[in-house]
């Protein structure tokens, strides 16, 4: 039987960077259809930066991830 957990991460923390990174690498690989560079995944942290979510989940075990989420607060800017 496999053991799952479910834990909220800082998005800064060490373990959803990789994550992140590790997602973005294999979006972009795909898109390209060849191996990502590190220079196309930090143009896309930048261009699409991951410190307005509220909360980052990581689910997996002990030494593999299965999945993520993240969830971000939308609040609508107000009438000048």
């Amino acid at each position: 039987m496999t053991s799952w957990t479910v834990q909220p991460e800082p998005v800064d923390s060490p373990t959803a960077v990789a994550v992140i990174r590790t997602y973005l690498t294999d979006i972009i690989g795909r898109y390209y259809g060849r191996p990502a560079r590190s220079d196309e995944v930090d143009q896309a942290i930048a261009d699409d930066p991951t410190d307005d979510l509220a909360r980052f989940f990581v689910a997996g075990g002990t030494v593999w991830c299965e999945d993520v989420s993240g969830s971000a607060w939308l609040i609508p800017k107000r009438p000048s």
